[in-house]
């Protein structure tokens, strides 16, 4: 009868258990499923976003290349600008240098 008791209250025990390994499992896998579905979502996500610049994948592309071909060009247009600019103000800054000896005497002789 003792031994009947034990082998009961193992059975028990080892039930038990099972049933918490059961229950962490079961919510592990719920978590994972959210993890999942979150993913999904956030591809469907980015397809949208990706569609929105056109019908298909490969449109978005040429549209994406064609959006940069025009910021490059942009770009080498401002360059330019500023090169010349950049000359321009070095030129100016040149002048300066060999107006200053004169604007000084001059400045010196009516000073007096």
């Amino acid at each position: 009868m003792k031994h009947l008791l034990i082998i009961t209250g193992l059975a028990g025990l080892l039930l038990a258990s099972s049933c918490e390994k059961h229950d962490l499992l079961l919510k592990e896998r719920a978590d994972v499923e959210a993890a999942i579905k979150q993913g999904n979502d956030d591809l469907q996500a980015l397809d949208a976003k990706i569609f929105t610049f056109g019908a298909n994948p490969e449109s978005a592309l040429i549209n994406l290349e064609r959006f940069h071909a025009d910021w490059m060009k942009k770009n080498a247009s401002l360059e330019q600008e500023l090169a010349y600019i950049s000359k321009k103000c070095s030129d100016g800054e040149d002048a300066l240098k060999k107006m200053r000896p004169r604007l000084d005497s001059y400045k010196a002789k009516f000073a007096r």
